[in-house]
Order: C-alpha cells, then structure tokens, then sequence
C-alpha cells in the first residue's frame, strides 16, 4: 500500500504539469531538452525495431511507449494522445494467448468454449466449483451466464482468480510459482455497491484479495483443472520433447526461429504461445495498414502504436467537431453513438484487424474503441 500511495504521487506531480501547460491528452511534449528517440521537436515518442533485443520480435522504443494495460497504468497512458483535430481509434485481441493454446494445444474446454462464445476463465470456473461459481454472488438480477463475466462480488473474484490459474497453465508452472503468483495478484478494490474505489488522484485503490490463500485450495483447483483437461499436461511434455528433439523451438505459424530459449522448461512450454502472438499480430498489422496505410488522411494519421496484442491508429475528426473532441461515456458505452465517420472507421478497424489462420478454428478477435488518448482506447 505504501508502495501504491508513493507511486500515485509520482504520476501526480507528472500529469499536473501537463495539465498547466494545457498538453494533456494530447501528444507528449516537452519545452526543452529533447533527446532523440525519446521526444522528438515534433512531440511525437517514436518507436525502433530491435529484433535481437526482443525475443518475440516484437516493437520496442522508450519504455513510456510500450506502458500496456496493466492495473494502475492508465494515468501514465493518457500522457500520449492524438494531435488537435485528430483522434486514435485502437483495438486490442480478445484473450490472444487462449486462442493460440485452443488452436495449436488443441485444448477441448476452449475449443468448446469460445465455439459457443462463452467466457473461458468461467468455464474452468463453473467446470471445478459448479455452484459455487454460478450462484456466487455478483451476477446481478439476470443471474449467471456464460457469455459474459460477471461484475462484481464473489463471482468476479472467482473469475479471476481461475483466470491467474489458466494463464499459468500456458507456462506449466510449478506449484509453488502457481500460488505465489496466485497471492500475488492485484484487484481493484469495490465499494458496497460494486463500482471501483478511486484515490484523490481518481486512480483505481488496488488490494491483495487472495494474498492469504493456503496452498491446499489453489493446490486443488489446479489439479482439477488438469483432471478436467488432461491435454494441458500432455501438451507440456510435447513441447519439451520437440525442444530436444530440435534444439530449439520455432514459431507455430511460420516456422520462425529467434534466440535460443535454453533449459528453463517454463521458457521451453510458453516460448510457441509468445512467437504465435507476434505473427498474429504482424498479420493484423498488414491487414490493418492495407486499409489505413501510413499519412492515409494526412501527415500524422494512420498506424502510430503498437503494444504486445495491441494496436493504435491516428484518424482526422469529422468536420465540425471540436479540435478537442472526446468521446463521451455513452459513446464509450454504445460506439453506435459516435460520429458516422468515426463509427464506420472504428468498424473497419475491428474487421481488418481480426485474423483467421487456415487450420486453426477459432479466430482472433478484438475489441476497438475510440478516444483521445491512448488509455481511451
């Protein structure tokens, strides 16, 4: 909590002079002392490409540039914003690392879950608990459904709790890294009525809901996973076995070979997961950049971000609307309330960056949204 109190006085004293120099939201600009690579005269963080420093292959620059969406991060992200008069529209995938395990782990549960657009992480859930997770409290008066995630309550904890479990599946982790990340694991703190708890800076309070688990429950619930979908374990021992094999392991998609993973078997197991997520991405990025390719409405528009599965593109506001337009929580809500510019962008957007692998049933989805800044989107 300390820590978290210390670090919120940090970002403060960091937005409040944006603030006064009226730059907030918008491009991150500095009034003197530029250094190349960081911010450049123009105010622009512009990015490189580092393949022998990145393993994935993925993008890197300045690490202010690849702040992703982790709890905590959003006031740091709203620093980077689109120029007066323009706007970002930006997108990330829907659970990438669990459709790269449905399709090329062949994992039975996901398979039939995102087949039937349920959530994933509630069906482990509603797999080991059964009750205990569908009339858990916080489902809201429709009561439980597995298409969607629960709010609030007993019912979200639960979910996300199964869904640290899952994702440490991805690694084959070890029992004891599985519960220490497990107690580990940061939830934004709720008022009686459901909703986030915000400091005076309007940051979301985060708490340590499961930091006294024993290790006999979350002992139990990964091992009834693994019961329940025996391809995890099985999946584990192939990927090692190809590692002797071969001497290396190459991407799923592309037989793409990059730095050696050596002999941790956890780096071994996740090291396909991580390069398949790089080709996904570079393929949404071509399709993307097809459609929007670079200055596509003018200098400064089109692709400007990318972080891990995310993406970012600048855009030209409708005429008429304000240099400074945002858009508004119900348009955040319900994107059918945006400008028809901007909603059918925001369309195409989605459109192009879904990818579909030949072989593989289940696609890559995402999720956009429109906004100022790149916390917005």
């Amino acid at each position: 909590r300390l820590l978290r109190r210390e670090k919120n006085k940090i970002i403060g004293a960091m937005l409040k002079p944006m603030r006064r120099r009226g730059t907030y939201g918008q491009r991150l600009f500095w009034e003197k002392d530029y250094k190349p690579g960081i911010v450049w005269p123009d105010g622009r963080v512009r990015i490189d490409w580092k393949s022998h420093t990145v393993s994935t292959g993925r993008l890197s620059g300045p690490y202010l540039l690849t702040i992703g969406s982790k709890k905590g991060q959003g006031p740091l992200k709203a620093l980077f914003g689109a120029a007066p008069g323009h706007c970002l529209i930006g997108a990330d995938f829907d659970q990438i690392h669990l459709r790269i395990m449905a399709n090329y782990w062949r994992i039975g549960g996901l398979l039939e879950a995102y087949s039937h657009g349920w959530d994933p992480y509630g069906y482990y859930a509603k797999v080991v608990l059964g009750k205990g997770y569908t009339e858990a409290p916080g489902w809201g008066p429709d009561g439980y459904d597995p298409t969607k995630k629960p709010k609030a309550g007993r019912a979200a904890a639960i979910r996300q709790s199964f869904k640290i479990l899952i994702l440490a599946l991805a690694y084959g982790a070890s029992m004891p890294t599985v519960h220490a990340v497990y107690c580990a694991t940061e939830g934004t703190r709720l008022d009686g009525d459901g909703r986030p708890m915000l400091d005076e800076l309007g940051i979301e309070l985060l708490e340590l809901p499961y930091m006294t688990t024993p290790s006999s429950v979350t002992r139990k619930y990964v091992r009834d996973i693994l019961n329940a979908e025996p391809q995890f374990s099985f999946m584990w021992e192939s990927m090692k076995d190809l590692h002797d094999l071969q001497g290396y392991i190459s991407d799923p998609l592309f037989d793409r070979r990059t730095t050696h993973t050596g002999d941790n078997p956890n780096e071994i197991i996740n090291d396909p997961i991580l390069k398949a997520e790089a080709a996904v991405a570079r393929l949404a990025e071509i399709q993307l950049t097809g459609v929007f390719p670079h200055d596509c409405e003018g200098p400064f528009t089109g692709w400007v971000h990318q972080c891990h599965d995310s993406e970012a593109f600048e855009f030209m506001l409708p005429e008429g609307c304000d240099p400074r337009w945002t858009p508004s929580k119900a348009m955040r809500r319900d994107p059918s309330l945006l400008p028809p510019k901007l909603r059918r962008q925001l369309a195409e957007f989605e459109e192009a960056m879904t990818v579909n692998i030949p072989g593989w049933e289940i696609p890559f989805t995402v999720e956009g949204a429109v906004g100022r800044t790149l916390k917005d989107t």
